[in-house]
């Protein structure tokens, strides 16, 4: 089983550190939820895992392997998947072309064939400009661009950001779909309740910091963390 596993991960910008001493450990099918108010470094964090902050100490292993070193595109050969919460499609081209465009070698049209089963909606628009999609068709076609180069790890950052609850729904559909076919999934997401509903484990931000970590269940029924860092109940 193939696992990811994070230590001691301090990341930030010029001399000022957003998160510290970050510590996760998650397995292949397993989706861990990052929870937090804003500007608790959710997203910093995950992009320090993709290599995209400029300053980053810790370890970051993938089967053994440690990556901090490598650039982001390295990262994703290993294994590591990404959907950025914008620009994450390009709006210009057509449904075909922004899966065409993926560097997946001599198997590009066998992924392609299996994006377009996997996600009957975006067969039947693969002629369409991608920016013409509604939001939630624009979340699948992200999904499968990152899905075809097979990650072993998928990292979402906000997937459902200005989503209506519908495709909401729609979308955390699609994600808990991801385990059943090996993937582990990392998700940050707003929707805290919502999210940690579907996950096995989650941890909670504040000011750069892990201030709770366990399984997703338990963090839910944690009343006090859950009204501090959770918000109501989501709908």
């Amino acid at each position: 089983m193939s696992e990811l596993v994070i230590e001691n991960l301090t990341a930030g910008y010029g001399v000022i550190d957003i998160i510290h001493d970050i510590g996760l450990r998650i397995e292949g099918g397993q989706i861990l939820t990052i929870a937090g108010t804003n500007g608790s470094g959710k997203s910093t964090l995950v992009k320090a895992i993709m290599g995209l902050v400029p300053r980053v100490d810790g370890t970051i292993s993938l089967d053994g392997s440690d990556l901090l070193s490598f650039p982001p595109e390295a990262r994703v050969a290993h294994g590591l998947g990404y959907v950025p919460q914008v620009e994450n499609i390009f709006a210009t081209l057509t449904v075909h072309e922004n899966l065409a465009v993926v560097e997946c070698g001599n198997n590009r049209q066998q992924r392609m064939d299996e994006m377009f089963e996997r996600f009957p909606a975006l067969a039947e628009r693969k002629k369409l400009l991608a920016g013409n999609l509604s939001g939630g068709e624009r979340q699948q076609l992200a999904f499968a661009r990152a899905l075809m180069l097979k990650p072993q790890f998928l990292v979402l950052d906000e997937p459902t950001a200005a989503l209506s609850i519908t495709l909401v729904e729609q979308v955390f559909d699609l994600i808990k779909q991801l385990p059943k076919t090996g993937i582990g999934v990392l998700l940050v997401e707003q929707r805290a309740r919502l999210a940690l509903e579907i996950s096995d484990n989650g941890l909670i931000l504040d000011q750069g910091r892990i201030v709770l970590a366990g399984r997703a269940n338990d963090l839910l029924n944690n009343k006090k963390m859950a009204e501090l860092y959770l918000g109501h109940s989501q709908t």
